[in-house]
């Protein structure tokens, strides 16, 4: 499947959309950006000291996504942190050659 320019723009406009949503404090039955139902939600880990993840997934297709926060969110709480989607992150971070300067 091939996906337009257009396409991909308005998938990542949607995707934004979440990340504005997750800032108003909504986090879950968003609509998705993949199949624009009701079944997205937001998620938060931190792997490793001052990095900070937010994940966007559905609970109807296989849309799943994640951004690298550059500090911690203003809606990081401990229960919104997935330690599955954190385990996943430090396991690309652990072995990294070039780690971030610690501050």
């Amino acid at each position: 499947m091939t996906i337009s320019t257009t396409q991909n723009q308005d998938r990542v406009r949607r995707g934004i959309a979440l990340l504005k949503e997750a800032s108003k404090g909504r986090f879950e039955n968003l609509e998705c950006p993949d199949c624009l139902k009701p079944g997205a939600s937001v998620w938060v880990t931190n792997p490793v000291p001052d990095e900070y993840r937010t994940w966007l997934l559905c609970a109807f297709c296989d849309f799943h996504s994640h951004v690298i926060n550059s500090g911690k969110p203003a809606y990081f709480t401990e229960d919104r942190r997935r330690a599955d989607l954190e385990e996943r992150d430090r396991a690309v971070l652990n072995p990294m050659v070039f780690k971030k300067p610690l501050e």
